[in-house]
């Protein structure tokens, strides 16, 4: 007499392999674990094609920045609603990774140079930026570092949709209502990344909106500081220091609430000063031009 258990796989085996044939396209034994997984799992070469079809990953595509996408020749994303997104150059080196939760960017993100340098690391929440954010020169060497904050951005957000005054205390909040304008600047990538303006500097970053909130830094390609400073909720705060390419000071400038307050210097590249002027919250109270 066959046992009970062996008469039952004898029945079902048939079932299933005829189930793994049929959804997989291919024959497999009862005993691997490719006859119940999806065709993309089970066959590793079709998980990295040139264009995912899950409809959420071809949203959380499209988020990734123009001029790094179009060097992409190669993809390869989980088909759910939460994975990770990869992308390879045409020289077969890995461009970028990152971590996604239905149609946005949730978790790490890190990109690279199609010569191997990372190109710039981050995290995200909800989509938006937070934390520590870094970008690299072509050549490996340091390019900007910011700190956002997604948590303040998301307040600000609800703040300026509804106007509800128990959010109003954020600086931008407050200073917004002053000045329209200001809010859509304060939160725009564009703005948070002004200062790698010239052609051998150009960044384009994963985002279009963030809320800078801390330390920022930028730094010339040979490696020397640019400009550094301090925001608070969107907003420059306190000392903001400029220097030339070869380590000179140019510019010291103090800022409150993004404008700026206090005494702001100038100098020439032997070190001399060019000007000093006095703000009282934007407002100019005192210039001295020194340079003649």
């Amino acid at each position: 007499m066959v046992p009970k258990v062996l008469f039952t796989l004898l029945i079902l085996c048939p079932v299933v392999s005829s189930f793994a044939q049929l959804h997989t396209g291919t024959s497999a034994s009862v005993f691997t674990e490719s006859a119940f997984l999806p065709e993309f799992m089970a066959d590793a070469g079709k998980a990295t094609n040139n264009q995912p079809q899950n409809v959420t990953n071809v949203a959380v595509k499209k988020l990734v920045p123009p001029s790094l996408a179009k060097q992409i020749v190669k993809w390869q994303s989980s088909e759910t609603k939460r994975g990770e997104l990869k992308g390879w150059y045409s020289n077969g080196q890995l461009a970028l990774v990152a971590s996604f939760h239905k149609a946005e960017f949730l978790g790490v993100w890190v990109s690279y140079h199609d010569n191997g340098t990372k190109r710039d690391e981050g995290q995200f929440e909800r989509g938006y930026p937070t934390g520590e954010w870094k970008s690299w020169y072509r050549s490996g060497v340091l390019r900007s570092v910011r700190h956002f904050s997604a948590s303040k951005l998301m307040s600000v957000e609800i703040w300026q949709s509804t106007r509800n005054p128990k959010l109003s205390f954020s600086k931008l909040a407050t200073a917004a209502l002053v000045n329209p304008r200001l809010f859509t600047k304060a939160i725009s990538a564009g703005n948070a990344f002004s200062g790698l303006g010239s052609p051998d500097e150009t960044y384009e970053p994963p985002f279009v909106k963030c809320l800078l909130h801390g330390f920022y830094a930028d730094y010339f390609a040979n490696g020397m500081m640019k400009e550094n400073g301090y925001y608070q909720d969107g907003l420059k705060d306190g000392l903001c220091t400029k220097w030339s390419y070869k380590g000179e000071v140019l510019s010291t400038a103090y800022y409150f609430n993004g404008l700026l307050h206090g005494g702001c210097e100038s100098f020439s590249l032997d070190g001399r000063i060019n000007r000093l002027s006095e703000y009282h919250k934007g407002k100019l109270m005192f210039s001295k031009d020194y340079s003649y």
